[in-house]
């Protein structure tokens, strides 16, 4: 299992991509397909796709524009070709309020992780990083193995 930082923003980018965490992944509970490849021109981006990015990894969901992380997801399946590829992601746990976590990183060791600092939009998170990222957003440790909460309705996290 890998972990993932996935970054997107509700204005477009140089590509056309955009997209909004809570209202499209976040406002139910079953997957949804997300973008892939159409989403960056970068290439670690589409390497990552192709070669790296299984179903049963953990995405941490942020939304740039916000600066938050709106919660985690896990990868359900990998839609199209190489070269062409969306995912599938189910939503495991959604934060009652967004996460600030530019703000809070700061003093720990997410405070360098290339995830978090760079602009590339989906980027590897170190199994070290993930677990940081989940102690400090206060997310419970079942997010380090993908499951979602036996009540699914539930939605909890520390408030912003």
């Amino acid at each position: 299992m890998r972990y993932w930082l996935y970054k997107c923003n509700r204005r477009p980018n140089p590509v056309g991509a955009s997209g909004d965490w809570a209202a499209d992944v976040f406002s139910g509970d079953e997957a949804v397909t997300w973008p892939g490849h159409r989403a960056s021109r970068a290439r670690e981006v589409h390497r990552a796709l192709d070669e790296l990015v299984r179903p049963g990894d953990v995405v941490a969901c942020l939304q740039t524009d916000d600066r938050a992380l709106v919660g985690f997801c896990r990868v359900v399946e990998l839609v199209g070709e190489a070269g062409d590829l969306d995912i599938s992601l189910q939503p495991i746990h959604r934060f009652a309020e967004p996460f600030p976590v530019h703000d809070a990183r700061r003093g720990t060791s997410l405070d360098r992780s290339p995830a978090l600092i760079g602009r590339v939009t989906l980027r590897g998170l170190s199994p070290e990083e993930m677990e940081e990222l989940v102690a400090l957003t206060g997310a419970p440790k079942r997010v380090l193995r993908g499951r979602p909460a036996a009540n699914r309705g539930r939605r909890s996290g520390k408030a912003a």
